[in-house]
């Protein structure tokens, strides 16, 4: 699979204590940007901010697409610290950047809500999650490829 860079872009609001970061990747490349994971941090090369919650995560971002997700987590969680952003991938290298501490933006130099499919519960194993999205990634692949071909007959 060959490499992808992709970039990332956002905003990020504070209401009640609570942190929402609205994250958009964006794939340039002419290549599929398989399986991202997002994960927000205390600070650059921090821990990751738990507990957080996304609307999505192992994304995969076609080609010239976007996908925007949302991560939410309380101020209190970042123990003093700025929040940064993690981002890596299949055939994405990883990326750290800093959530700016102005709010309303987000640089991390780098760059999906797939279906939105969503843990059902804290006993759904990774593993089950993550063939689960395999699944579904191939499937809608082959639902655009096809579409591709009949389009272009």
């Amino acid at each position: 699979m060959a490499p992808v860079d992709v970039a990332i872009s956002g905003t990020r609001n504070l209401s009640q204590g609570i942190e929402v970061a609205k994250l958009t990747i964006t794939n340039p490349s002419d290549h599929i940007a398989f399986f991202l994971r997002i994960e927000v941090t205390k600070g650059r090369n921090g821990r990751e901010v738990l507990p957080v919650t996304y609307d999505d995560n192992y994304l995969t971002v076609f080609p010239h697409e976007s996908e925007t997700i949302n991560a939410r987590f309380r101020e209190s969680d970042l123990e003093g610290q700025q929040p940064a952003l993690k981002l890596e991938g299949w055939n994405v290298r990883e990326r750290m950047g800093a959530l700016d501490s102005m709010r309303g933006n987000v640089s991390a130099g780098t760059s999906s809500n797939a279906s939105g499919l969503q843990r059902k519960s804290e006993n759904t194993s990774r593993d089950e999650f993550t063939r689960h999205r395999l699944r579904e990634h191939r499937s809608s692949f082959e639902r655009r490829t096809t579409k591709s071909k009949s389009t272009a007959s």
